[in-house]
């Protein structure tokens, strides 16, 4: 279903958009995660996957990101406690969290939004709102 807005990409936006995102797709589902990093990777953005949350948190200490893709409902550790832990491990830097999820999140924070989560895409995941969504988040890096 189409909202009539056209989907933003890299490639239209003149901006101080970067040419290649560094980004952390954190995904449990193998369909979905190829998925993503086929699109992504088409957009010429660098992925690094993790396939849990504690995964993720272990990446997040060695590695910085421009943003972080992060499933929900994973094993080991869900998206909410892994985001939860990457801010706590932020000093200087702020990466925006966008939150894939297919269940309805409860409002946690004054914007609706799950505390530690900066945006929210619905699964089944669409490109073009993937896109969009990130570019949104990471205009200004």
């Amino acid at each position: 279903v189409s909202s009539g807005a056209e989907a933003v990409t890299s490639k239209d936006v003149d901006s101080p958009l970067p040419s290649r995102l560094s980004i952390l797709l954190v995904e449990d589902d193998r369909v979905n995660r190829h998925l993503a990093c086929r699109w992504l990777e088409q957009e010429g953005h660098q992925v690094t996957v993790a396939t849990n949350g504690m995964e993720a948190v272990q990446i997040g200490r060695r590695e910085n990101f421009d943003i972080i893709l992060m499933d929900i409902q994973m094993p080991k550790m869900n998206g909410l406690d892994a985001a939860t832990a990457i801010r706590e491990m932020e000093t200087i830097s702020y990466t925006p969290i966008v939150a894939l999820t297919a269940q309805f999140m409860n409002q946690e924070s004054e914007e609706g939004l799950p505390i530690n989560i900066d945006a929210l895409v619905r699964k089944p995941i669409s490109k073009d709102e993937l896109l969009s969504t990130m570019y949104a988040l990471t205009a200004n890096t």
